[in-house]
């Protein structure tokens, strides 16, 4: 995805999972906006499915006839969703978190159709087929979006203070190499002749959208054939390629160190989500999972335990039930997590402590 000579001089083959949407070549976009929704009428039903088919072909046939502006704040906001709860109580505490002076737009990216835009005043909802995270990111930032920075979001990644945004973009703002700068970064380091770098990972970034569109940067997912990569071994997640040019390139990727005073996390939220809807067995589902993969299947009864502190947050809120529910309790999630291997359960265990916690402080600032 990068003609990078420092990576050509390492002999890397790094192998994209896919191809961006470029609209213009409308066939093969027409193409794979179709084979997109065909996969969604199942989770999203037929009707929402056509909304998101529509509306992404529409954004396809017009992309080469947008006008620009100079007047306009430097920052949009980009949310990609497919969780409309979730979305709601994102939204509610960015609205009041989020200093409105540096912002131009606010864009979210509805993928599964159901969200109500009067439920999100101050946004525009985009309802978008459901490519691959990488994908929609790589299109908007060169379709929809005109902006110099570009501010993107995971929707259960919440800000909590309004110095959010004003920290970030004195970081990006004050030096032409500074092309990302972090709230929330990953777990894992890219090692780039020999010096550990923190992946910056896409969960709350404010990156440079000339710099990106400059170097033909995109954040493809894919495979390398360097072992020493990634979470899992050989495999660049969302954004970690292009992470990985820009130091190579000369770019700085500024991990903001205070980040927990700015933003609050829950895990695995739209993962659990998409598993509870495709078992109707949950229960079942996750113990035969417990059996195969260990640590997936604690990936997702963490999810499971932090959509219920969701639901939560949105009953507070808005004062009402919220659209959906896990169809197993938080003390049945609990109980299934019981039946872990020990090091997976006290793991699991530690999670359900700390993202109680991040609920705790999440329903203060909601309230404040």
């Amino acid at each position: 995805m990068t003609d990078d000579k420092a990576l050509k001089d390492r002999k890397i083959n790094f192998i994209p999972n896919y191809s961006p949407i470029d609209p213009q070549k409308k066939l093969q976009a027409i193409k794979k906006t179709i084979g997109c929704a065909i996969g969604s009428v199942a989770l999203w039903g037929l009707a929402d499915t056509i909304k998101c088919t529509l509306s992404t072909l529409y954004s396809v046939f017009r992309a080469n006839l947008r006008e620009t502006s100079d007047k306009k704040a430097p920052i949009t906001i980009l949310l990609i969703t497919i969780y409309p709860d979730l979305a709601r109580v994102w939204y509610h505490l960015a609205a009041k978190y989020l200093e409105r002076q540096h912002i131009d737009k606010i864009i979210i990216i509805d993928s599964c159709g159901k969200l109500k835009p009067e439920q999100f005043p101050l946004a525009r909802v985009v309802p978008f087929c459901n490519f691959a995270p990488a994908q929609k990111i790589d299109y908007f930032l060169r379709y929809e979006i005109d902006t110099p920075y570009v501010w993107l979001c995971d929707d259960d990644l919440f800000f909590i203070s309004i110095q959010a945004l004003e920290t970030a973009y004195t970081r990006i703002a004050g030096s032409e190499k500074v092309a990302v700068a972090c709230l929330n970064p990953r777990g894992w380091f890219l090692d780039i002749n020999g010096e550990k770098h923190q992946a910056m990972g896409v969960y709350s970034i404010l990156f440079s959208r000339d710099i990106f569109i400059r170097e033909k940067l995109y954040f493809t997912t894919g495979h390398i054939n360097d072992p020493a990569i990634g979470r899992i071994s050989g495999f660049y997640d969302t954004g970690d390629f292009a992470n990985e040019i820009l130091i190579r390139l000369g770019y700085k990727v500024d991990i903001v160190k205070s980040s927990d005073d700015f933003v609050c996390a829950l895990v695995g939220t739209t993962n659990a989500l998409l598993v509870a809807l495709r078992n109707r067995e949950l229960p079942s589902s996750l113990r035969e999972e417990i059996v195969q993969n260990p640590q997936l299947a604690s990936y997702h009864i963490v999810g499971l335990f932090c959509d219920w502190k969701v639901a939560q947050l949105y009953t507070q809120i808005f004062s009402k039930k919220p659209e959906w529910l896990p169809q197993i309790s938080e003390n049945e999630i609990r109980e299934i997590a019981l039946e872990l291997p020990d090091d997976f359960r006290n793991k699991t265990n530690d999670l359900f402590i700390r993202y109680e916690n991040s609920f705790r402080i999440l329903s203060e600032k909601a309230e404040q």
